[in-house]
Order: C-alpha cells, then sequence, then structure tokens
C-alpha cells in the first residue's frame, strides 16, 4: 500500500490473491419458498440488538421482519402505504438502546418502534430533506443524502432539525453528483459515507473533520456515459464484469473495505454482489492482509458476523471468527 500526500491511502484490489478468512456459519435465516416469513423478496437492510434478536428490512415486501437468536420468525411490522407505520420505499434500519428505527426515504420520515417482548409502534417522525442512509455515533443521529451541495447532515433528536453538514460531492456530471454517495456506515467515532459505484472512500469524524481518504486501484467502475437528455447511462465495461463498493467494518484498530464483484447476467443489486474481498488496513495506510469471505457483513457485534448473501436467494448469514 502506498500513503501520499493529504492522507489519500491507495489500496491495490488485485495485486495479491486473497486467501479465505475463518468465518464459521452458524445460522442462516431465509427460504426460496414455503412459509412467506422466511421468503424474502430484497433484503434492504439488517440490525441486531443486544439480545441478538436479527431485524431484517425487505425493501421489496416493504415490512420488517423479527427474528430470535436461534433463526425463528418473532413478529413482521409495517405494510405499503403512506399512513402511520407504513412504507413506500424503506432504505435502513438501525437498533438505539431500545428503540429499532425504520428510514423511509420515499415517504420522508423515520419510524420508531419501541423494543420489548414484541416491537411496539412509537410514531413517525419527519425527516427534513430526501435522504439515503442513515446511522447513529453515540446518541448522535446522521443521514446521508444530497442537500445544499453536502453529503452528510447531523439531525438533532426528537425534532430531526438540521444542525450540522459535510461531506462535499467530487464528480462532475450534476446527476452522478446528486447521487455519489448512497450509503453511510458509522463505526465509533468514524462516518464513512460511500457509493457502490466508486472505489474511493472518505471518513470523517462527528465534527466533520476529515479523518483519512482512501481510493481502492483497480477497481473496475462501471461505464457512466452522459446521454444528449442530460442523463447518464450505466454499462457493463468490455471485461463484462465490475467491482462494488460494499462498505467498511471495524476489526479491532483494523479498518476493512468490504468490495464485491458483479458478472453480466447476475440479476442482483449491485449493493448485494458476491465474490466478497476484505482488504484491511491501519489509518496509517499500512495494508495488512486481503481475504476472501463468503457474504457480505451489515453488522459485526463482538466475534459474530451478520451478513446479507443474494444467491442462490435472498438470505442473512450469521458467521462467528
Amino acid at each position: 500500500m502506498t500513503l501520499i500526500r493529504g492522507g489519500l491511502m491507495i489500496v491495490p484490489l488485485v495485486a495479491a490473491v486473497p486467501t479465505t478468512a475463518q468465518v464459521t456459519e452458524v445460522l442462516t435465516v431465509g427460504a426460496l419458498d414455503g412459509n412467506p416469513a422466511y421468503v424474502f423478496g430484497e433484503i434492504q437492510d439488517l440490525a441486531v440488538d443486544d439480545a441478538g434478536n436479527i431485524y431484517v428490512l425487505d425493501g421489496h415486501e416493504r415490512n420488517v421482519r423479527v427474528f430470535g437468536p436461534d433463526g425463528s420468525h418473532k413478529q413482521t411490522v409495517g405494510h405499503p402505504g403512506r399512513g402511520p407505520g407504513e412504507y413506500r420505499a424503506p432504505q435502513a434500519v438501525l437498533v438505539h438502546h431500545d428503540s429499532l428505527l425504520v428510514l423511509d426515504p420515499a415517504n420522508l420520515r423515520i419510524t420508531t418502534y419501541t423494543i420489548g417482548d414484541s416491537l411496539l409502534y412509537a410514531g413517525d417522525s419527519r425527516i427534513p430533506f430526501p435522504v439515503y442512509d442513515f446511522c447513529m455515533v453515540a446518541d448522535r443521529l446522521f443521514v446521508l443524502g444530497h442537500h445544499e451541495d453536502r453529503f452528510v447532515h447531523e439531525l438533532r433528536l426528537p425534532d430531526l432539525e438540521q444542525t450540522r453538514s459535510f461531506g462535499e460531492p467530487t464528480a462532475d456530471h450534476p446527476l452522478v453528483r446528486s447521487t455519489e454517495y448512497r450509503y453511510l456506515d458509522c463505526a465509533r467515532d468514524v462516518l464513512v459515507p460511500y457509493g457502490s459505484e466508486w472505489g474511493r472512500l472518505a471518513a470523517y469524524r462527528p465534527d466533520g473533520e476529515s479523518r483519512w481518504e482512501l481510493t481502492v486501484t483497480d477497481f473496475q467502475q462501471m461505464v457512466i456515459t452522459p446521454r444528449p437528455d442530460g442523463g447518464v447511462r450505466y454499462s457493463y465495461p468490455e471485461s463484462g464484469w465490475y467491482h462494488s463498493m460494499l462498505g467498511t467494518i471495524h476489526l479491532g484498530d483494523t479498518q476493512v473495505v468490504q468490495v464485491g464483484r458483479v458478472e453480466r447476467g447476475q440479476r442482483i443489486s449491485p449493493r448485494y454482489a458476491p465474490n466478497v474481498t476484505w482488504v484491511g488496513f491501519t489509518t496509517d495506510g499500512r495494508e495488512l492482509w486481503r481475504r476472501r469471505v463468503p457474504f457480505r457483513v451489515v453488522v459485526k457485534r463482538d466475534r459474530m458476523l451478520y451478513g446479507i448473501s443474494p444467491e442462490p436467494f435472498p438470505r442473512v448469514i450469521v458467521g462467528r471468527m
């Protein structure tokens, strides 16, 4: 790995053949057919509480399903609509203390449930502008969406008033610029916005101060071509495959970047690309290792990994390091 001025870290993606990480699968939740509670349309996101309960957001069915630590279905909440507790296009879920929050940008709101023996609907809060993702750092809520030419915004709880904004877009095309970042990872005191199409990451502290910038070399992007009508067209490179940025996690003092590979003909969202590679590095730019892993990790709790696999059908996989 090479560290150049300004804190920009260059991480080669294919300079060495990765080995396989030692992840033992301990639980799978999902089925191709049968009991509808276990058949997912598209797993948009998941969250895990301190008791080990798993909350799975199905973007296609527009509901949240609750599963116990053993994978048994406990409850389903939400359904399509615009009314209280209903979803139009839910994007993300998170657990905060004894509450479950569901982000629904199409309805411009966050729905809150109280976690107990079952989820209890606690109300909806309107967000001030469209966003794509959200996360918590301590008790502070951050959302990601292009607003006032910034991407990361802190919203004060409980009224969701905007209090801070940072993170400038870098793309030249206006349409690409507004959707350059679609996801937001938070860990400890670091926020990492990213887009699946780009091999670059930028980390910020909660006060907006830049922490580091990272570019994954040999990251093969989709081809983005401007159209005469002002739009853009996305297409496969000549190779017939492209890389997809899948997010970040922390392993001790190591920052891990997850990168997937999508082949032509695979009818899956780039967000859930298979063939996942982890690249581990320190924040001073020193690459530590590379590993192939069996699924994209969404939540890490101690040595337990909770992730999503789109093949051969949408399912949640729980593994142990």
